[in-house]
């Protein structure tokens, strides 16, 4: 069987979430925070989770990423973005992506929340601003999560 890694950095828990969903989905895989020291070379797929906040991806995912882009476009790889843009997904890909980084693997957004408890006000006053949210709630779309669930495990 193919050793699949999913790594992943969470700001406010719902990518933390969806990683653990989706290691419950493949079964057999090992789970790590980007910061984690790992040898990632011993996983033949990677499933890569990031929170995207106002149209950007994790910074410390986008520098591993980069830093690390050779030996990844040698593995099995797909990408779960977690925010609640869906309609922007497209463009989220294309501005955070190398275009032969998204022509190679699928990047789908598959979910995210509004989790006003742990926002500061600041970021309340700007999400109630943005999208009219008013209250915490959170989203898990079954059809993309299946995309990237299939293609981790059926390659």
């Amino acid at each position: 069987m193919m050793k699949t890694l999913i790594i992943y950095q969470s700001k406010k828990g719902m990518t933390e979430k969806l990683a653990q969903k989706f290691k419950e989905e493949i079964g057999q895989a090992d789970i790590c925070g980007v910061d984690d020291e790992i040898d990632f070379t011993q996983y033949e797929a990677i499933l890569i989770g990031t929170p995207v906040y106002v149209g950007k991806i994790n910074k410390q995912i986008s520098d591993w990423i980069a830093k690390n882009e050779t030996l990844i476009l040698s593995k099995h790889v797909a990408v779960f973005l977690c925010g609640m843009n869906f309609e922007n997904e497209s463009i989220v890909i294309e501005s955070n992506f190398s275009v032969q980084f998204r022509n190679r693997f699928p990047i789908k957004y598959v979910g995210g929340a509004y989790q006003f408890d742990k926002l500061n006000f600041f970021e309340r006053f700007i999400v109630k601003k943005i999208t009219g949210e008013k209250t915490s709630r959170e989203e898990i779309r079954e059809e993309p999560f299946k995309l990237i669930l299939n293609h981790i495990k059926n390659r």
